[in-house]
């Protein structure tokens, strides 16, 4: 859900949940298509670290970090992966601007 037309923390975690569990998949449904295991694997080991940031940027710290920076942070990774930023919005928060 959007408060006022903004994201919410929760819409936020929602999506990285469910960019980690799309990721998580990396089995193809023929076991027997080794070129396409192993594709899987590559994006996810390229995604995870990203996706890792965005939720490190979520955690206040001095000088920086919270709602603003993860977002910043989330934004430049569906940038890179277009196919995240569906996550969001099946997370409710398809208002990104």
């Amino acid at each position: 859900m959007t408060v006022g037309g903004h994201i919410t923390k929760n819409n936020l975690i929602a999506a990285i949940y469910k960019e980690m569990t799309y990721l998580s998949v990396i089995t193809p449904t023929n076991p027997m298509h080794q070129s396409e295991l192993i594709r899987r694997a590559k994006e996810t080991e390229e995604r995870l670290p990203r996706l890792a940031d965005v939720l490190f940027a979520l955690v206040p710290y001095y000088g920086g970090g919270g709602l603003a920076d993860a977002l910043d942070a989330w934004g430049d990774y569906c940038q890179r992966f277009p196919r995240a930023g569906r996550a969001l919005d099946m997370a409710g928060g398809g208002d990104r601007g």
